[in-house]
C-alpha cells in the first residue's frame, strides 16, 4: 500500500510464480499525474533489486502502457485479458 500524508494514494505487490512480475499497480484516479506512480514504481525496482530478481514482467493496462515506458519498460507481446475480451500489453523491464 502507498500512502501520502495519512491518506491511501494505490497499492502494488510483487509475484513470482513462473517468472517475476509486478502483480498488480494501481493508483486511485485522483492521485493520477502527480508524481506518485514513479515514486511507487521506484519502490517496487529496489524491492525486486534487493531480492536479486533480473528483471520484472509487467501486464499492463492498455492506458498504462505509456507510463510503464516513461518508466524504462519493453513492450515485447501481449496476453489475453483475463476479464475483457481484447489484449493488453505485455512489458518488461530489466533489472541487471
Amino acid at each position: 500500500m502507498f500512502v501520502q500524508d495519512s491518506e491511501i494514494v494505490g497499492m502494488a505487490s510483487l509475484l513470482w510464480e513462473d517468472i517475476p512480475m509486478i502483480d498488480s499497480f494501481w493508483l486511485l484516479p485522483e492521485n493520477i499525474g502527480k508524481g506518485y506512480g514513479k515514486q511507487a514504481f521506484d519502490l517496487l525496482i529496489k524491492e525486486a533489486q534487493k531480492l536479486n530478481w533480473p528483471s520484472l514482467t509487467i501486464v499492463s493496462d492498455i492506458y498504462a502502457e505509456g507510463f510503464y515506458k516513461a518508466m524504462g519498460a519493453k513492450r515485447v507481446g501481449e496476453v489475453p485479458s483475463e476479464v475483457q475480451d481484447k489484449m493488453l500489453p505485455k512489458m518488461l523491464i530489466d533489472l541487471g
